[in-house]
């Protein structure tokens, strides 16, 4: 799978009354809530990290939040058959 670029937008008058600590909206493919998946910083480094759920403030990154560029599901692990 190829990386999916972090795209934000600004919140909606409604987004701001259902989550009013967040200051942006994802406006892109997320990994779902509490998966770990391959995340990149735009500085070489490939790091893995959780995409968490924070309340009213939203969901993002629990590690590296605001500096991921791009994310991809992490690959399935090998098995070798018997």
């Amino acid at each position: 799978m190829e990386w999916i670029e972090i795209k934000t937008r600004p919140l909606t008058d409604e987004e701001e009354e259902l989550y009013p600590f967040a200051d942006f909206m994802f406006d892109c493919p997320v990994p779902d809530v509490f998966e770990n998946v391959l995340v990149t910083l735009g500085d070489g480094r490939i790091e893995v990290d959780m995409f968490d759920d924070y309340g009213y403030s939203g969901v993002d990154f629990s590690e590296y939040g605001g500096i991921v560029i791009a994310w991809k599901p992490l690959p399935k692990p090998f098995r070798k058959e018997t």
